[in-house]
């Protein structure tokens, strides 16, 4: 089962991106796969934030290679944050 962050994360690049979550895979590189570069991981981060209510400031570009290490790096400041 999906997590409730995975899921977060999912519809806020699937409603940044314009796609539907169906067409999103954790598994997909954010440049590569997904055309995203420095600035658009910035704004996406501030979506991600809003939706899992959890603060990312610090995230860098460069340490995110796929959607599935955003979905971690979300759930390891959910768990340092309880």
């Amino acid at each position: 089962m999906d997590s409730t962050f995975e899921q977060h994360v999912i519809a806020a690049l699937a409603d940044y991106l314009g796609v539907d979550t169906a067409d999103l895979s954790l598994d997909q590189h954010l440049e590569n796969d997904l055309e995203l570069d420095s600035t658009e991981f910035v704004c996406l981060l501030v979506s991600i934030e809003k939706a899992c209510k959890v603060e990312l400031a610090g995230l860098r570009f460069a340490d995110m290679k796929t959607v599935r290490d955003i979905v971690a790096a979300v759930e390891n400041r959910a768990r340092t944050l309880a």
